[in-house]
């Protein structure tokens, strides 16, 4: 065995030398240990390394020098297809070290090359590429890769076994025999071992594993194979454990049948795990022995151990994995090994993002930041497809399911979750944030293993991508629809279209962001495409066309159509035509405004198919809305005319109406496009168009009705002759009708305000009304002013009323100047007020001026001094005039006399009172203190007007309205008056408030009273006349009558009158007035009987009792009877008789209370006297 360093071979375990071309092609070239390369720009030079075959890549360094100037530029090193560039702080030298990929696609790499000089050993050809962006000239200098390589060198069985033989013979007690080793070589060091093989009892076979595991949802499998050197049936069990690097170990086992056949007859063999469940689960069910042919005519027992990867194994850099089968004693030799992780991590766990894309609404891919396009633009709120794909770290296409991880995408900050399914893809669709211009969409992995967690499970993918969207908000618009005629290119609307001629249609259109792909023409002809013959331009109807436009591209672009077909229309049939299409983000011309629509009313162009005929302007169908004369600036007007076009008014090109004539400045001109429908004017035309309005008069005659607001700058002079307007119509360039100085709307420009005052209000109590725009105040009285701001010309009211406008209200007092400021609502009114001084002005009546402040442009303001203001600044005061109204000046009133009083009183003021009744106020009083409960308020009407002062005369009602009150001597009306003068001034002196003027009340009543009743005889027979004495009294001041009757109250309700009415005159403090009544005694029994007053049968004060009517004597009575009736009589006189005697004796003192000159009075007094008594008696009895 040896190993030659010559022709690039290098050093075994230490590769310093370098071959400028494959040794498979060029087997004898001579290797080098630096290297000059010449690099240009874009072109890529490679070198080849040796490397045998079996060798493990460790390390890999290569120095680099530059020429003279220094590196120009990065130098991009690759190793099998992995890349990497150099970096280096230093001008001149750097030093390059292989990337682990690189370095561990060495050790991958198969054998190309097999030296047959040299132990016929077989070698990598290892390919080291330089490419670099400049062109420039670098020297390899050194070079080494470091490896690992053990080599077998066999067929020494029969020189080693005599040597062995023959030294054991030599030296029987040798425990070491040393086998001679010749060894030649500059330096290093070799390793050699080696062994003598023989049969084990159990052999366990090499076996392979998986380099790296993942938690893929995939069942993994590990199959071994084990043989007993005489019968497999005496292998107990077999197991297979893996050492992981982080000290966890795995271990599964499998025990042997009953039968001793591993399941191949009628028994099953038993797998279970001993240890680590948590990380890898073996799956008992599906693991399986089988007994299979070992290749050398030997029966292997071979084990498919299939487990599961949990998310609970965090990155794992080694595993090494032991198998081995154990007899029944419970002996194993030499197990089989196996490494997982020998060329990357034994376990992974971590994820990363490999794939991300995002379509628009319509499929398209708009995450290709290779594109020209992108950003690409997107129809905000539009939705979008987001998809990609998740990967274990470090493999080409290991995925996880679906349930294993989650992706979520951070939209513009919105944090949205993705579908996740099977195979590490995940979806999802989203509307676009609105509000952005720009949109940026990146993907993020928000859940790395199951829902149940995992353990150190990472987001592996760097630096995520990041894709951005274009918010498109603005739409494409599409010019006018041209025409080509003889002075080029003319708007296709309104124009009228020789029939003869196929239509042809141009249009620009205009896109900022991205165009889109076509450009569609919709078209109707009124004879030709009107299916139902209704006359209306239906969208089913429409024809089209399709042109294709540069999509993606910005700016303007042309789009000529086919001509249509126009031969088939009659006498101004119409073509209506309209445009469909949208920009690569999907807005539509429509929403760019642009376009137009199906219908009449929306075509973008409508062309008419005719002769071209005459205008003309209709003479006396003029109209102006004026305001008596007036336009009033800033507010609308219409100017109304009619126009005869058998064409229609479409097919002009521009109607203009000069309102103050045809001059040679923009002065109140306006200009309306019929064809457009556009209304304008010229900035310095002091007109602000607003709309206009046609009306069908005739088939060929229109009503054009244009609105318009003059400005507030329109220059207007004081006694300026008022304006007249004209009117132009133009076709095409053609002035083809015209109207010069209409006379008849002659207008005025009114431009000037006045402030007018609606009304007047006084703030400060007692608050006094105003008059006719004349306010009475008094000194330091705060009042307020209200009205509405005016044109002065007109009269109208002003509305359009601009957020500076305010009202001035100015006062001059003395010769002090008060001034108020107002704002001035939208409505037009103001409100302002004002304080006076508090003292007494020179002129007690001002004028209240206003005027209007802030007017706008060039407008002025008038003075108004419609308001005004009376300052009062005495009290007024009052006089009883005894002199002239002796009878009604409130000196003396009789108590019976209250109802209808005279009152007569001077109101002395300079001013006056207000024009309306005087109020006044009085109560009563008694003991000089005020009876509560007498208060009353009347009000006295305007007698008299004289200079200073005012008579008040009216009739008042002083009786008392407190219940049960009844005026006494000594009670007395104090009497005051309320009302103020026109300023609020309160009276002032004898009869205000403060001090009011006492009358004196006169006690004055009639008060008649029945003070006896003599009635003869008590027991009248029935039939007989019963005479009915009485005596009337009246203790009052005042004469009176009172009507008096005898009345019998029948019992059934009816009062019966017995007599005639009597009128008994009372004089004022007299008694003993005599009235008699006879009665006819009616049925036996006591009848009820009253005398009744002034025929008051509500109230019956007064009874006629005692009265017993007796039943007619017969004779037909016995004797008995005689002696009853008399022993009644007698007992009844004596009766009588005592009564007359106690009744006597009482009134003993009051001889002389009643005196009449009636002599009968005196002569009967004792039979009076004891009537009276019986009477007296009776009545308590009654009672």
């Amino acid at each position: 065995w040896y190993f030659p360093y010559s022709q690039g071979r290098g050093h075994l375990g230490w590769q310093t030398t370098m071959l400028a071309e494959e040794a498979s092609s060029n087997p004898n070239q001579m290797g080098s240990t630096s290297l000059e390369v010449a690099l240009t720009s874009g072109v890529q030079e490679s070198l080849i390394i040796l490397i045998p075959d079996g060798a493990i890549a460790h390390s890999g360094l290569l120095a680099i020098t530059s020429d003279s100037d220094g590196f120009d530029s990065s130098i991009n090193i690759g190793v099998s297809g992995y890349q990497k560039y150099t970096s280096s702080s230093d001008q001149y030298l750097t030093y390059f070290s292989f990337s682990p990929n690189q370095v561990a696609s060495i050790s991958a790499m198969s054998s190309s090359w097999t030296d047959t000089s040299a132990n016929s050993r077989d070698w990598k050809e290892v390919e080291v590429t330089l490419d670099s962006s400049t062109t420039q000239t670098i020297t390899l200098s050194r070079l080494a890769v470091s490896y690992s390589l053990h080599e077998t060198v066999s067929d020494l069985t029969t020189s080693l076994a005599n040597y062995h033989s023959a030294a054991a013979a030599e030296n029987p007690s040798a425990v070491n025999i040393n086998i001679p080793t010749n060894i030649t070589a500059p330096a290093g060091q070799v390793l050699i071992n080696g062994q003598i093989t023989h049969e084990l009892m159990i052999t366990n076979k090499e076996f392979s594993v998986p380099q790296t595991f993942y938690p893929d949802g995939n069942t993994y499998e590990i199959v071994t194979s084990h043989r007993h050197l005489y019968d497999n049936s005496d292998l107990e069990s077999i197991s297979l454990m893996g050492h992981a690097s982080d000290g966890e170990t795995i271990s599964f086992d499998v025990s042997n049948s009953d039968d001793s056949s591993w399941g191949m007859s009628s028994g099953s063999v038993t797998f279970y795990q001993s240890s680590g469940s948590q990380l890898v689960s073996l799956d008992t069910s599906s693991s399986e022995v089988s007994v299979v042919d070992g290749g050398d005519g030997w029966m292997d027992v071979q084990v498919t151990w299939k487990f599961d990867v949990s998310w609970n194994w965090n990155d794992l850099d080694r595993i090494n994995w032991i198998a081995q089968a154990i007899d029944g004693d419970g002996v194993s030799i030499w197990p089989a090994n196996s490494v997982s992780g020998a060329t990357g991590n034994a376990v992974e766990n971590d994820l990363q993002i490999d794939s991300f894309e995002i379509r628009d609404q319509y499929n398209r891919l708009i995450s290709n930041q290779f594109s020209t396009f992108y950003p690409f633009p997107i129809l905000e709120g539009s939705e979008i497809n987001v998809t990609g794909s998740v990967r274990f770290q470090n493999s080409l296409d290991t995925r996880p399911i679906g349930s294993d991880f989650q992706v979520r995408l951070n939209l513009s900050g919105s944090l949205l979750l993705l579908d996740s399914y099977d195979d590490g893809q995940f979806s999802g669709t989203f509307s676009t944030p609105t509000g952005l211009s720009e949109i940026a969409a990146s993907p993020e992995l928000f859940r790395i293993g199951p829902l149940s967690g995992s353990i150190g499970g990472e987001d592996a993918s760097g630096q995520p991508p990041i894709v951005a969207m274009v918010n498109d908000f603005t739409a494409p618009t599409a010019g006018p629809l041209q025409v080509m005629t003889p002075s080029g290119l003319q708007n296709a609307n309104g124009k009228v279209w020789d029939p003869s001629q196929a239509l042809t249609m141009y249009v620009t259109i205009e896109e900022p962001q991205a165009r889109g792909e076509t450009l569609t023409m919709h078209y109707w002809r009124a004879d030709s495409d009107d299916a139902n013959f209704n006359g209306i331009a239906e969208e089913e109807e429409y024809l089209s066309q399709v042109q294709p436009l540069s999509a993606g591209m910005t700016g303007e672009q042309q789009v000529t159509f086919a001509g249509i077909d126009v031969t088939g229309q009659s006498f101004n049939s119409p073509v209506h035509i309209y445009l469909e299409g949208t920009d690569w983000a999907g807005l539509t011309y429509q929403e760019g405004g642009t376009g137009g629509g199906p219908g009449a009313e929306n075509s973008w162009a409508s062309v008419i198919i005719a002769t071209d005929e005459p205008t003309t302007i209709v003479n006396n169908a003029f109209n102006l809305d004026r305001f008596t004369g007036y336009l009033l600036a800033g507010v609308p007007h219409t100017f109304t005319m009619q126009i005869s076009e058998p064409n229609g008014l479409q097919t002009l090109d521009n109607i203009t109406i000069m309102l103050c004539g045809d001059t040679l400045d923009n002065i109140g001109k306006i200009s309306y496009n019929p064809v457009t429908g556009e209304l304008w004017t010229a900035d310095d035309s002091m007109v602000s168009p607003l709309t206009v309005q046609t009306q069908q008069i005739t088939p060929a005659v229109i009503e054009l009705a244009m609105m318009f607001e003059l400005s507030w700058n329109y220059p207007w002079e004081d006694g300026q002759f008022g304006c007249k307007p004209s009117v132009s119509i133009i076709d095409e360039i053609t002035e083809v009708a015209y109207a010069n100085n209409i006379g008849e709307l002659t207008w005025v420009l009114d431009n000037s305000l006045v402030a007018v005052a609606s009304g007047m209000s006084d703030l400060t109590p007692p608050l006094v009304l105003t008059e006719d725009a004349h306010l009475y105040l008094r000194q330091g009285d705060e009042f307020q002013m209200s009205g509405g701001v005016f044109y002065a010309g007109s009269g109208e009211i002003f509305t359009e009323v601009p957020d500076d406008l305010q009202v001035e209200m100015n006062l001059v007092y003395g010769t002090e100047v008060i001034t108020s400021l107002a704002d001035v609502s939208d409505e037009g009114e103001w409100l302002s007020s004002m304080t006076l001084p508090m003292r007494a002005p020179f002129n007690p009546t001002m004028n209240v001026t206003t005027t209007v402040l802030n007017v706008p442009g060039l407008g002025t303001t008038s003075s108004n001094t419609d308001g005004k203001v009376t300052v009062d600044s005495k009290s007024p005061t009052i006089l009883f005039d005894q002199m002239s109204y002796p009878d009604s000046s409130l000196t003396v009133l009789e108590s019976d006399l209250l109802e209808e009083v005279l009152v007569s009183l001077t109101i002395v003021d300079e001013i006056g009172m207000p024009d309306e009744d005087l109020e006044v106020a009085w109560i009563f009083l008694r003991d000089n203190q005020p009876v509560a409960g007498t208060e009353d308020t009347g009000t006295l009407g305007l007698l008299l007007e004289e200079e200073s002062s005012q008579v008040f005369q009216g009739r008042l009602d002083f009786t008392p309205n407190l219940e049960g009150f009844t005026i006494e001597n000594g009670d007395r009306i104090m009497f005051w008056v309320t009302s103020t003068d026109k300023a609020g001034n309160e009276i002032q002196g004898l009869g205000s408030e403060q001090s009011p003027r006492a009358v004196a009340l006169r006690v004055m009543e009639f008060n008649p009273s029945l003070d006896n009743v003599v009635v003869t005889p008590k027991d009248p027979l029935q039939d007989t006349t019963v005479v009915i004495e009485t005596y009337w009294s009246n203790s009052g001041k005042r004469d009176g009558t009172v009507e008096i009757n005898l009345y019998e109250l029948k019992s059934d309700g009816r009062w019966v009158a017995e007599t005639g009415s009597i009128d008994l005159d009372l004089k004022a403090e007299t008694s003993s007035v005599y009235a008699r009544f006879e009665w006819i005694a009616g049925d036996p029994g006591q009848p009820v009987l009253y005398i009744i007053v002034d025929d008051d049968f509500d109230n019956p004060a007064h009874p006629v009792s005692g009265i017993v009517v007796q039943a007619p004597i017969t004779d037909e009575g016995t004797g008995e009877d005689t002696m009853v009736y008399a022993i009644v009589g007698g007992v009844f006189l004596v009766a009588v008789a005592m009564v007359g005697f106690f009744v006597s004796r009482s009134r003993s003192g009051d001889e002389d209370y009643y005196y009449d000159d009636d002599d009968s009075y005196y002569e009967d007094d004792y039979e009076y006297e004891d009537e009276e008594s019986e009477h007296e008696y009776d009545d308590s009895e009654s009672e």
